[in-house]
């Protein structure tokens, strides 16, 4: 398991105030076309059920979107 540097609190914060892009090639082959969305489900899967074991995933994409979007800026 990846050691985690960055909170839940702290991606929520960024998320709600980032501006999204409608849709977004996350990985190669993994397009999320509903951009908001995603990020308000993987934020609530991790506020609910926390960032370890299975739920692990939910914060890595968040992570990765969040290092995407702040890379273009």
């Amino acid at each position: 398991m990846a050691k985690q540097e960055t909170t839940i609190a702290e991606l929520d914060i960024f998320f709600s105030t980032a501006k999204l892009p409608s849709e977004l090639q996350l990985y190669p082959g993994t397009k999320i076309v509903d951009l908001p969305t995603f990020v308000e489900s993987h934020l609530a899967v991790l506020k609910h059920s926390g960032s370890h074991g299975i739920y692990e995933v939910f914060y890595t994409r968040l992570i990765r979107l969040r290092e995407m979007m702040t890379a273009k800026s």
